[in-house]
């Protein structure tokens, strides 16, 4: 019987010690929510009236970096924002759920996976595929407006 109860005993402390630790699932979780696409406002405005749709033409600045920082593209080397449609595929799935709802001056950080970014593909000499992207952005204008329209404009 002293037999049977050691081995219970040896088994139970092998299974214990081989389960992955609590803390280790909660890294494992957070590391994995890292990798999911997020948004975070930098900066908002004071007043915003006027905020980006489908459809709207979107004067973005923006600087682009991998994982370790490096960046990749920016805008703001060229001085000059880059010009696009919202939410018809003229730029990456990232951006274009990124940016909407964004007021003019408004700052964001998008976090962006590979699925919603470049994908397997990348760019060929720039982005290798699988990049997972973080942009920082800012939204310059929304149909050729500067300034966000008062509310008696709307």
């Amino acid at each position: 019987m002293a037999r049977v109860s050691t081995w219970i005993v040896v088994l139970a402390l092998i299974v214990l010690l081989s389960s992955p630790s609590v803390d280790a699932v909660k890294r494992k979780d957070r590391k994995k929510k890292a990798r999911e696409f997020s948004m975070t406002v930098d900066y908002l405005p004071p007043s915003c009236n006027l905020k980006s749709k489908n459809g709207d033409t979107l004067s973005i600045h923006y600087t682009g970096t991998f994982d370790d920082g490096r960046v990749f593209d920016s805008s703001y080397h060229r001085n000059v924002p880059i010009d696009f449609t919202l939410g018809v595929g003229q730029v990456i799935k990232g951006w274009d759920v990124g940016l909407a709802d964004m007021c003019i001056g408004e700052k964001r950080t998008l976090d962006i996976p590979p699925d919603m970014g470049y994908g397997a593909m990348g760019v060929p000499r720039s982005i290798p595929g699988n990049s997972f992207l973080k942009f920082e952005a800012e939204l310059i204008k929304i149909n050729g407006l500067i300034e966000d329209l008062k509310e008696s404009e709307l």
